[in-house]
């Protein structure tokens, strides 16, 4: 009979310490799911010995860097790499075909070949004439230029001012589109600050053919392409009257540039 008792009291010992075991594991695992799901745990200060709380959205996303880092191999950050690469390399070449067939818009005058059929007369106005020309690829869209002249005398520079200031009498061309190798043809006539036609005064055409004074032509002329991008040219023409002589028109031979967008 006792060892029957004691018996019994091995097994209910036994049992009591099997639910004792299940009860630690059963709050050892809310623990567990409570600590990941509700924050992350504590990570080590390096600037002291204390533990500082990290918060939930940063803890989050360092796990999910940790957790990326750890399951990619080599051939994913090869192909990232290679996907990063394609990519410079589409648009570094898109960007030299838009260059290479876009509209590219020049401005000159006849009078570059032709030096001798302009000069300056009294009594006359002087009459400059220009040709805006596109030399690229594709059509040039919405083509505006904005045009000053200047009876200067030899010793003096352009004042390119005027392309950026809206007070100086300037001359409009406008037109709708020019297409490749195609140019118009427009006039640039010298005016008073009134903007009425001003002729050359019989001292002014004398000093002309002495070389003592000579015309600039300058401005801006912007313009859209195929692509829909917008582009400027500047410019600056001059023409002296006297082959021999010296001009101050350093400035004006300088000022001349294109976008390169």
């Amino acid at each position: 009979m006792s060892k029957g008792k004691n018996a019994r009291k091995r097994q209910n010992a036994q049992q009591r310490a099997q639910q004792k075991f299940a009860q630690s594991n059963s709050s050892l695992g809310e623990s567990i799911d409570t600590e990941y799901k509700g924050s992350i745990p504590k990570e080590p200060n390096q600037n002291s010995n204390t533990e500082r709380e990290v918060p939930v959205e940063s803890g989050k996303l360092v796990y999910s860097i940790r957790k990326f880092v750890g399951r990619s191999s080599f051939t994913d950050w090869c192909l990232t790499f290679f996907t990063l690469a394609i990519s410079v390399i589409a648009y570094y070449q898109l960007t030299v075909m838009k260059n290479d067939e876009r509209a590219w818009i020049r401005v000159g005058s006849p009078i570059e070949n032709h030096p001798d059929q302009f000069t300056v007369e009294p009594d006359k106005p002087i009459i400059f004439p220009t040709t805006i020309s596109n030399i690229g690829k594709t059509a040039a869209r919405n083509v505006h230029g904005k045009v000053f002249i200047d009876l200067l005398q030899s010793g003096q520079e352009v004042s390119l001012g005027c392309v950026d200031s809206d007070t100086c009498p300037a001359t409009e061309l406008t037109t709708g589109i020019i297409f490749p190798t195609d140019f118009t043809t427009g006039a640039v006539i010298l005016v008073t600050p009134q903007r009425t036609i001003r002729n050359a005064t019989q001292a002014e055409a004398e000093a002309w053919k002495a070389g003592n004074n000579y015309i600039a032509v300058y401005g801006i002329v912007t313009y859209d392409d195929v692509f829909g991008v917008s582009h400027w040219t500047k410019f600056c023409l001059w023409k002296g009257g006297n082959s021999k002589s010296t001009y101050m028109a350093q400035n004006c031979a300088k000022y001349s540039e294109v976008d390169n967008q």
